[in-house]
């Protein structure tokens, strides 16, 4: 099963969907698209917390 990505800016789902909207670099999207698909394409948060610049942490909840 793959991974669920929500997008919650219509931008960066605009980015995505290779619709230019021309507000970052075409460097910065190709990245920002590498990244989701990454995302997308792992199995489980296990294989997300391999890469260590997503900086993925145990969320601390308070009571």
């Amino acid at each position: 099963m793959k991974m669920k990505v929500e997008f919650k800016n219509k931008t960066l789902k605009q980015i995505y969907y290779n619709e230019r909207v021309w507000v970052y670099s075409k460097y910065i999207e190709d990245k920002f698209v590498y990244l989701v698909n990454y995302i997308m394409d792992s199995e489980t948060l296990q294989d997300l917390y391999q890469w260590k610049s997503l900086h993925l942490e145990k969320l601390q909840w308070k009571e």
